[in-house]
């Protein structure tokens, strides 16, 4: 765990996931935390997450999914890279056996992504989103 009081640097995400418009809420929702998130990038596949992962050195790496199998076979890959970075994944599964699953590949964290609604529902998971990265980082 890291002492927040001595923490200077931003909080480096990489987000992989295939969903082009989620991937675009999540960046311009982590300008707000500019000072405190640097966003890495987007990669669409855990192949080019791996490949972005050498090259970024992200601390945290955000996997969204709308598949299961995508979602767990992305934790594995980047898992089987780096034990030192920490995983989450997001999805709009809250399926014990499904976020099992993703624990098991590897992933540290998961957060339930709401299905599609109104902007209170996408604030709300950006806010909770924004809270499980820093509890995971520090």
């Amino acid at each position: 765990m890291r002492n927040l009081s001595s923490v200077t640097e931003k909080i480096k995400v990489l987000l992989v996931g295939s969903n082009d418009d989620l991937a675009l809420s999540i960046k311009g929702y982590f300008k707000k935390y500019n000072n405190e998130i640097e966003y890495l990038g987007w990669a669409k596949t855990g192949q080019e997450g791996v490949s972005k992962a050498k090259h970024l050195d992200p601390h945290i790496v955000l996997i969204t999914s709308l598949h299961e199998m995508d979602t767990k076979e992305d934790v594995r890959l980047i898992r089987a890279s780096s034990e030192s970075i920490k995983i989450m994944t997001m999805s709009e599964s809250n399926n014990p056996k499904w976020i099992m699953n993703t624990i098991a590949a590897g992933a540290d964290d998961y957060i339930c992504q709401p299905s599609a609604g109104n902007g209170v529902e996408d604030y709300t998971l950006l806010d909770n989103m924004y809270d499980a990265i820093k509890k995971l980082y520090y």
